[in-house]
């Protein structure tokens, strides 16, 4: 019951954080590194080499995620537009990593 007070969509995930609900993974960790800074990075800060990196690939994290759920939920057949996304996503994983 107060779950779905606080996120009507009973969507996952979610963080009540000062107050504030956010919905979205990577607000959350944003929010969790500027509520807690003293404590180790979730995120690597500005000055480390490989900070360029992660934006882009949280990004299509949150793509692939996207891709993979409405594949997994579409009335879909084998080859569909869905599952070609995902496949397509997933090589783009492949060569980012």
């Amino acid at each position: 019951d107060w779950f779905m007070r606080m996120q009507p969509s009973g969507g996952i995930p979610v963080a009540k954080i000062d107050g504030r609900v956010i919905t979205e993974s990577n607000d959350i960790m944003q929010a969790l590194e500027d509520t807690f800074p003293d404590h180790n990075p979730l995120i690597p800060p500005p000055s480390d080499p490989q900070a360029p990196r992660v934006t882009p690939l949280l990004r299509l994290e949150r793509q692939l995620f996207s891709h993979w759920f409405r594949w997994l939920v579409s009335p879909s057949k084998a080859g569909d537009p869905q599952q070609r996304e995902f496949e397509r996503l997933l090589s783009e994983v492949d060569a980012a990593l």
